[in-house]
């Protein structure tokens, strides 16, 4: 009983105690001036006794009665209420609630029941005691201020600011890492697509400025002039020993039995072509890098062929010189003017043979493919 009450002032009531057979008990009242206050205050090591006003009578009246402790100090006790007796029957309650706002602590009791403890973290507490009036002896509690686990709010406050600041500071410093990523990689990208389409340009810029030669027949000396070179054109003597784009006769081979097709004036045959072809001097580029040591298609006049048809075929040669090397026509390689020999016009092979044909043995596939073709090339 002493570890109870003593030495806590509780309000003048009559205990009533029953001892067993032989039990002996001292007690030592002492009459003091008594208060009835709804509100306390205190510290770290305080404790107290809180009961509602009928205990442990039954009580006949509607009662709402809020008791309030208040600690010292901003900091927050770990308060340990022990709930001894409380009888609510199932319309009373006993709500104990903590009133600091970042603890937001609560719990209600009811029905009938002792020695209910709670223990919780605040700066202060209320206990909201309400009675229907129908019989309920209320209840008596008995709360301990821990002296030893007092944490200020303040610092609670502060740590987790810290936290939250670490938080969003790092979320930024990731989308600042995902953007510099981002534009890297966006100005790699962009770079690379500048410097292909500079390359095509720069390989296309010849073919793309030519002008047809007018024809001049005067005194019957045919001559024509290149307006995208200016000058005019060689004759063969000249072209034999000056022109850039002749290839040696031992630098082709032509394959007499592999046919690629043949006209009105012409017969194409496949060949293959020694070193490196005249384009890739002409037009250095990594377009014409590839033509070196590779498979040619080589176009020929017919054995039955006039002179009139060479002469055509000749003009045709210089023609395609001075459209030089587009990745989008099938550019000329090289050529062979020599009087003394057959000329030739030594042309790229395209390995999937004429246009029609291929289009023909793949018409479903080919709006599909040149889509693709198209999208692939653009895109790399």
């Amino acid at each position: 009983m002493n570890d109870v009450i003593s030495p806590m002032q509780v309000a003048g009531r009559v205990f009533l105690l029953q001892l067993s057979g032989r039990s002996v008990i001292n007690l030592n009242f002492q009459t003091i001036t008594y208060h009835s206050t709804n509100s306390a205050k205190g510290g770290s090591g305080a404790k107290g006794l809180i009961m509602s006003n009928n205990f442990p009578n039954p009580n006949i009246n509607e009662t709402a009665v809020n008791f309030k402790f208040v600690g010292i100090g901003n900091g927050s006790n770990e308060y340990s209420i022990n709930v001894l007796r409380y009888d609510l029957n199932t319309t009373g309650t006993l709500t104990i609630k903590s009133t600091l706002s970042d603890s937001n602590f609560s719990r209600t009791l009811n029905g009938t029941g002792r020695n209910a403890t709670i223990q919780f973290f605040a700066n202060s507490f209320e206990v909201d005691y309400n009675s229907n009036g129908v019989g309920q002896k209320g209840f008596v509690l008995r709360y301990d201020v821990d002296s030893s686990s007092t944490y200020s709010s303040t610092a609670t406050k502060s740590s987790t600011g810290y936290i939250i600041w670490i938080c969003v500071t790092g979320g930024l410093l990731l989308i600042i890492a995902f953007i510099g990523i981002f534009g890297y990689l966006w100005y790699r990208r962009r770079k690379q697509v500048i410097a292909h389409l500079a390359q095509m340009n720069s390989s296309a810029s010849h073919g793309n400025r030519v002008e047809l030669a007018k024809m001049h027949s005067e005194n019957g000396d045919t001559k024509k002039t290149n307006k995208y070179i200016g000058q005019p054109r060689l004759s063969h003597n000249e072209t034999c020993t000056r022109d850039a784009w002749e290839v040696s006769n031992d630098q082709l081979r032509i394959f007499n039995h592999e046919k690629l097709g043949s006209g009105a004036f012409c017969v194409v045959f496949k060949g293959k072509l020694e070193g490196k072809a005249p384009i890739s001097k002409i037009q250095p580029s990594m377009a014409t890098q590839c033509f070196e040591n590779c498979e040619v298609a080589v176009k020929k006049l017919p054995e039955f062929a006039d002179e009139s048809a060479k002469n055509d075929f000749l003009q045709e040669i210089n023609f395609m010189k001075s459209i030089g090397y587009h990745s989008h026509l099938v550019s000329i390689l090289g050529c062979i003017t020599d009087p003394q020999l057959d000329p030739c016009l030594i042309i790229e092979y395209c390995c999937n043979g004429d246009l029609l044909k291929y289009v023909r043995n793949r018409r479903l596939n080919t709006v599909e493919e040149i889509l693709c073709t198209y999208y692939v090339k653009f895109c790399s």
